[in-house]
């Protein structure tokens, strides 16, 4: 599984550190399934900031913190190098 993309962290890129974990794209508490479509690498920066949300959930979490929140005046684009992993 760690060889997957190349043995990158799916999220960031690993920015020069290889994937080292394996993460759940949808978490277990969420109903997400333990199985292959459903897990990707993932560096430890990005799984432990990701914890128990979605992708999704997470990117908002993220452009909520760098952008506030929305309505305030700020920019609210996501940053194009994101991606979104989706099971299966």
């Amino acid at each position: 599984m760690l060889t997957s993309a190349d043995g990158w962290c799916t999220y960031c890129g690993s920015m020069g550190v290889r994937a080292e974990v394996v993460d759940h794209i949808v978490p277990l508490e969420q109903g997400g399934a333990d199985d292959i479509t459903n897990l990707v690498p993932a560096c430890r920066s990005c799984n432990a900031s990701k914890r128990d949300r979605t992708p999704e959930q997470w990117r908002k979490s993220l452009e909520h913190r760098y952008y506030g929140p929305p309505g305030r005046g700020t920019s609210r684009r996501t940053p194009t190098s994101w991606t979104t992993p989706t099971p299966g």
